[in-house]
């Protein structure tokens, strides 16, 4: 058998390519133990409550109509 080429500068080049194939295939499948940046005091596993945006924009374009304040909650 005979070695790896070495001194071959596109034995190089193709490795890089390669190694940098397998990272981008296999980063997605690894889970991450990052903090939550956003609520570093939650316990892990948990997202922070999502805060309610309003559409500034129906789906046809116009704004939408305002709504009544609900009483009685």
């Amino acid at each position: 058998m005979s070695a790896f080429p070495l001194t071959d500068w596109q034995f190089w080049i193709a490795s890089l390519i390669a190694a940098v194939a397998v990272y981008c295939v296999v980063r997605p499948l690894i889970p991450r133990r990052s903090s939550n940046r956003a609520c570093p005091k939650c316990p892990e596993g948990t997202k922070p409550a999502a805060t309610s945006r309003k559409a500034k924009l129906t789906v046809e374009g116009s704004p939408p109509a305002p709504r009544r304040a609900a009483r009685g909650r």
